[in-house]
């Protein structure tokens, strides 16, 4: 495992170092350099092993020997140093779980089966502040079958697109054995590491920023939970829906994982879990969720 991490963070073409979210790797002295003084900490990084890595279908990628290639998280224990003890942390994280994204659905069928049957297709909501909202329901979708599709939109490297600001690169150094040599080497995170509390809270502020960006100024309502984002709307607006969501995106500088990047689907899969919307609304309408 040891050289696994090893390679994954200093491959020349696909490791840590060769995407600009670390430096090294150094020695104590060219990080004291780096830093400007001796006043710095490290963390010790180790691997979890999560599995096999697979292809945009589930199968599992092979190495040259055929054998399964591991799928290891790297994590830097900033724990062990009481990093994470020092950080204060006075905020809580709110996210869209699986329930959130069943009643997101359910609020689609609901109020559509609603402009259905009231008078003008007139529908009304109660935000949890107590205030009453009213709209009518677009003619669009008052006659005939009316499908809600969804799709998961899953961010890359979702913590590594978030830089560390300058001023905490003394706290951001990490550890790991040269595999081949046996001495320890040091590493400057350039980007947030897993590992770190600050770095929970800080990639889920952004997450927030990005999910109430996509509601106010692209108008598609989805819900998130960490770096991902469930986006659910009728059918007919789904292809633009899809396009200005991920325009959006792009325009921030957010990279999208493209092998979970799906059509939108009445069946889809969110959260590790398979959503079947397709009798969403109508007779004996039914939201089905189950394991994929």
């Amino acid at each position: 495992m040891l050289r696994s991490i090893y390679e994954t963070t200093t491959d020349p073409k696909e490791g840590e170092v060769a995407n600009g979210w670390a430096i090294g790797p150094m020695d104590e002295a060219e990080v004291t350099e780096l830093i400007g003084d001796d006043l710095w900490i490290t963390a010790r990084r180790f691997g979890v092993l999560q599995g096999f890595k697979t292809d945009d279908n589930g199968d599992p990628l092979l190495d040259d020997q055929g054998e399964k290639i591991p799928r290891i998280r790297q994590i830097d224990d900033f724990s062990e140093h009481f990093v994470n003890a020092c950080t204060a942390i006075a905020d809580k994280i709110p996210v869209a779980g699986v329930d959130s994204i069943a009643n997101f659905a359910k609020i689609w069928a609901d109020k559509i089966q609603e402009g259905r049957t009231s008078p003008g297709g007139t529908i009304t909501m109660q935000l949890s502040s107590g205030r009453t909202i009213k709209g009518i329901l677009h003619d669009e979708f008052r006659k005939g079958v009316t499908k809600l599709v969804g799709k998961c939109i899953d961010l890359e490297s979702a913590y590594k697109q978030c830089p560390i600001a300058v001023a905490h690169s003394r706290y951001s150094i990490f550890a790991l054995k040269n595999p081949d040599s046996g001495k320890v080497e040091f590493f400057l995170a350039t980007a947030l590491p897993f590992g770190a509390s600050a770095a929970v809270h800080g990639f889920n502020r952004a997450a927030m920023a990005i999910n109430y960006m996509v509601h106010e100024y692209v108008g598609v309502p989805c819900a998130h939970y960490f770096d991902d984002f469930t986006v659910i709307v009728p059918e007919t607006v789904a292809a633009a829906a899809n396009e200005l969501t991920e325009k959006f995106l792009d325009t921030l500088g957010w990279e999208v994982k493209k092998s979970k990047n799906k059509p939108m689907d009445s069946n889809f899969l969110a959260l590790g879990v398979n959503f079947d919307l397709s009798r969403a609304i109508g007779e004996d309408p039914r939201i089905v969720v189950a394991n994929k």
